[in-house]
């Protein structure tokens, strides 16, 4: 009351606005082989801070390993933070292949093509699963390798070549038949090329 003693009342009203929970939607698996991705999308806000990448969308396509959470702000400025997503990027194989002698050769020999990986191997164009493959004629040869997490490698293709003979045409000088004393010239029709005669080596 005043010094009259009257009185008077006067309302205040008082909103106190809280946050919505900030939470985040994950679109696809967390755990995924490199090269992918998994797409992140918070709840409904006014604005955006995700971290630790500091973008400000929405929605945050992830490529890398780590651990993701948002702060959503709203219209009336409450902020709220999402529980962490972690996300997992395993690397992918690279397998090579390791030749065990020369990839040209003469025809009848061969080729031993040993994977680096020890599982998970697939020959092409043969469709082996062995850890190695011994290889006989020309052609290009491929590996793919599958590890544990799913994750896929490809090893650089190796081009092996066979060599096949010359045809070798024995020409002689002069007849076959000949009396004792003479003799004819023999000679092998391919050039440049090292030779052992038989009889006699």
């Amino acid at each position: 009351p005043d010094e009259a003693g009257c009185s008077g009342t006067d309302v205040i009203t008082v909103v106190v606005n809280e946050a919505d929970s900030a939470t985040v939607t994950v679109s696809g698996p967390t755990p995924f082989c490199d090269g992918g991705n998994v797409l992140l999308t918070a709840s409904v806000g006014d604005s955006y801070l995700w971290n630790p990448n500091q973008e400000t969308t929405q929605s945050i396509t992830v490529t890398e390993s780590g651990t993701y959470f948002v702060t959503v702000t709203d219209a009336n400025g409450c902020i709220s933070t999402s529980a962490p997503v972690d996300v997992t990027v395993f690397p992918n194989p690279e397998p090579t292949i390791l030749p065990q002698g020369p990839l040209a050769f003469c025809e009848g020999d061969s080729v031993i093509l040993v994977s680096s990986e020890q599982s998970g191997n697939v020959w092409s164009p043969n469709g082996e699963t062995t850890t190695s493959i011994v290889v006989y004629d020309s052609g290009t040869y491929g590996l793919t390798v599958s590890d544990g997490n799913g994750c896929v490698g490809t090893a650089p293709d190796v081009v092996v070549t066979e060599f096949e003979p010359d045809s070798v045409i024995i020409l002689a000088s002069g007849a076959l038949e000949f009396c004792e004393g003479k003799n004819i010239a023999l000679i092998a029709s391919t050039p440049n090329a090292t030779y052992t005669w038989y009889p006699g080596g």
